[in-house]
């Protein structure tokens, strides 16, 4: 390849690799946003699900 050639090969695979790291940022930010909805909905998930085995004992008896 000619030197303008591998400039702009170069220059590709930095746009690339900058895309993916913005890409891996962004998943890491939706996962943690993802977590933290699923912790902040843990003590209504509990309180479900004792209310259900409550229910069931009683309709079990």
């Amino acid at each position: 390849m000619n030197a303008k050639a591998t400039t702009d090969f170069n220059s590709c695979v930095s746009e690339i690799e900058a895309s993916l790291d913005i890409a891996r940022e962004l998943d890491q930010l939706l996962g943690d946003m993802h977590q933290r909805k699923l912790r902040a909905a843990l003590p209504s998930l509990k309180i479900v699900k004792s209310e259900r085995t409550q229910i069931e004992r009683t309709v079990n008896k």
